[in-house]
């Protein structure tokens, strides 16, 4: 099912467009906008935003954001942002901020900031520019080791506990079994060698799961040999890795990751 698209130009029409349950809302135009509460919402062409509480956006194109409090976004090209309090920011692109305050920002590609002094601020790669704050430069996660580290997955005896959103009847969206007791494999494995497809595909947590499976209702925990994980790098989707498919049975768990009881033959057959 297609995701609803609704574009806006004026606050009014962003206040209503943000009660329509599962539409993505796009501030489009030059228009000032203010999201509030748990709200979100895409900037694009040159508009710009406040945001306030837990409210989160896109930046895309020349938009521009200001954000307060506890919110989040993520600014994409030439976009820019100013940040206070515990606000945090993703940059790619081209795009900019200025930190303040106990901001935080992760920096990618030739992104650029300006820190004050106790501000922390993630570098990854060589073409990023910071003054202030205090930097931290990421080396580049090429193993699985490292990926796993930077993740905080615990590796015990060689194998490392990755996870995967799934429908009632435990199927990926791609169609994939994750039936619990099992122990699921890739018929498709092109020995690692694209980042999408040709493989199994996991995540670092159950809630990072939902960005490939948003309509997930289960979550499964998959033992994965760290020596058969491939990371890509450079990755369009850094939060995922692949396999060619799982060491031992997959055991269903909570959002939180701690398992659940073994459904029964009757409820499975259900």
């Amino acid at each position: 099912m297609s995701v609803k698209i609704i574009e806006v130009r004026t606050q009014k029409e962003l206040d209503a467009a943000l009660l329509v349950v599962g539409a993505t809302v796009r501030c489009m135009g030059d228009g000032h906008f203010v999201l509030r509460g748990s709200s979100s919402a895409e900037l694009w062409g040159s508009s710009s935003a406040e945001l306030w509480e837990s409210s989160r956006a896109v930046l895309r194109e020349s938009s521009r954001a200001v954000l307060w409090e506890s919110s989040r976004a993520v600014l994409w090209e030439s976009s820019s942002a100013v940040l206070w309090e515990s606000s945090r920011a993703v940059l790619r692109g081209s795009s900019s901020a200025e930190l303040r305050e106990s901001s935080s920002a992760v920096l990618w590609e030739s992104s650029r900031a300006t820190a004050s002094r106790f501000v922390a601020v993630q570098i990854h790669g060589s073409n990023c520019r910071v003054d202030g704050g205090v930097q931290i430069q990421i080396p580049d996660i090429t193993t699985a080791k490292l990926w796993c580290e930077w993740h905080g997955v615990p590796i015990n005896c060689g194998v490392a506990i990755l996870y995967k959103g799934v429908g009632d009847t435990y199927l990926s969206p791609r169609g994939g079994d994750y039936t619990p007791g099992t122990i699921p494999t890739a018929p498709d494995w092109d020995g690692g060698k694209a980042e999408c497809g040709g493989g199994l595909h996991f995540s670092p947590r159950p809630s990072a799961t939902r960005r490939y499976a948003s309509s997930a209702t289960k979550y499964v925990a998959c033992p994965v040999r760290v020596k058969d994980i491939v990371v890509h790098f450079p990755a369009d989707y850094p939060d995922k890795v692949k396999a060619p498919g799982c060491c031992a049975p997959v055991y269903e768990v909570g959002i939180d990751g701690k398992p659940l009881p073994m459904p029964t033959t009757t409820e499975a057959a259900s």
